[in-house]
């Protein structure tokens, strides 16, 4: 093994759109020799990749030890899935991901449903006072 990737996010996470995510991910080199590591983020929905974001360039992890990155995420949707890839230079390729599932939010579906019922409210009641509601 090349090396391995963890972080603090669950696999699904309740998530409003335009939200920041803060996570915490560390990236360990079980090797006998200083690696050069990148972390790729990828936004995908149903297997198809929307976007990417390389938050950092390559880094070194020496032998045995670890780093901890601090990396900071805005996505404007949700209903996708977050993937984090750890790239190891020399071999070219990606050794490791993690995913997490962002789900609509709560509030943000209430905020969905809410919207077109208050349009119907504010129609009626520009109806009603233009007399147009009565028989």
């Amino acid at each position: 093994m090349l090396g391995s990737i963890s972080w603090n996010l669950p696999s699904s996470l309740s998530y409003t759109s335009y939200s920041f995510l803060f996570p915490v991910v560390t990236v360990s080199n079980p090797t006998g020799a200083t690696r050069q590591y990148q972390i790729v983020f990828r936004i995908g929905k149903q297997g198809q990749v929307l976007a990417e974001y390389t938050p950092y360039d390559w880094f070194a992890v020496a032998a045995g030890s670890y780093a901890t990155l601090f990396p900071v995420v805005w996505i404007d949707t949700n209903g996708v899935t977050l993937s984090c890839v750890l790239k190891e230079k020399d071999s070219n390729t990606e050794i490791a991901a993690l995913s997490t599932e962002l789900v609509t939010a709560a509030t943000e579906i209430m905020q969905q449903i809410a919207q077109p019922v208050m349009t119907l409210l504010t129609m009626g009641m520009m109806m009603s006072l233009l007399g147009m509601g009565q028989a």
